[in-house]
């Protein structure tokens, strides 16, 4: 049986936490709403949802919510280092999902990415390093995970933040993190 785990989903405004089941994971299956859609998809979808305070819309809808989880938990296990981090002892991963920097002249080439999945952007989707926690009902180990989590991946972020857009969240993160 798989193990049991936090995916915490880090957009630009907002942040979607998901307790993942061992039963989850064993059961996941391509969510309904995405079959015709590839990863990329599920993450414009899943971004945008997380993406100018859209939290409302999401925390009261529960259908919504339970869709968001499993395109949460489908670009997991879709990625190529899933089995790595589900063998290890690691029990928390943090996903961040920024917004694309649409160069001067190629807006033709984004848009309809973005439109397919009826998001206003496109994303890029980063998984930090893993963490192990001790428990995973302690806010504030949640917290120092998140962010070990964001230190760990602070020079990727430095080094690729030309291909987030101006208004992204990673160029808040990078500019907290040099004081």
């Amino acid at each position: 049986m798989a193990k049991d785990f936090i995916l915490r989903v880090m957009g630009e405004t907002d942040i979607l936490e998901v307790s993942v089941t061992g039963e989850m994971v064993e059961n996941h299956k391509q969510p309904d709403f995405a079959k015709d859609w590839d990863k990329a998809d599920i993450a414009n979808w899943l971004a945008h949802w997380l993406d100018g305070d859209r939290a409302a819309a999401w925390m009261d809808d529960s259908a919504l919510n339970a869709k968001m989880e499993q395109a949460a938990l489908s670009l997991l296990l879709s990625d190529d280092n899933a089995e790595a981090f589900l063998s290890s002892e690691a029990n928390y991963l943090l996903m961040l999902l920024l917004r694309e920097k649409w160069p001067v002249g190629s807006k033709a080439k984004f848009k309809p990415k973005a439109e397919k999945v009826e998001a206003n952007h496109t994303y890029h989707m980063i998984f930090c390093t893993p963490q192990k926690l001790e428990t995973l009902d302690n806010a504030e180990l949640i917290g120092r995970a998140e962010s070990h989590a964001l230190g760990t991946h602070l020079p990727l972020l430095k080094q690729s933040r030309k291909i987030f857009a101006n208004s992204s969240a990673v160029h808040a993160v990078i500019k907290q993190a040099m004081r």
